[in-house]
């Protein structure tokens, strides 16, 4: 039971940081190439 809320906390959380990471990370690299 704490396992599956900690995935699922981790997912809620984790998700939308990874597409704005991502899209930054993105625009980074373009940005400085």
């Amino acid at each position: 039971m704490m396992s599956e809320n900690k995935v699922g906390t981790y997912r809620f959380v984790a998700e939308p940081f990874h597409c704005d990471f991502s899209g930054k990370l993105t625009m980074s690299v373009l940005g400085n190439h």
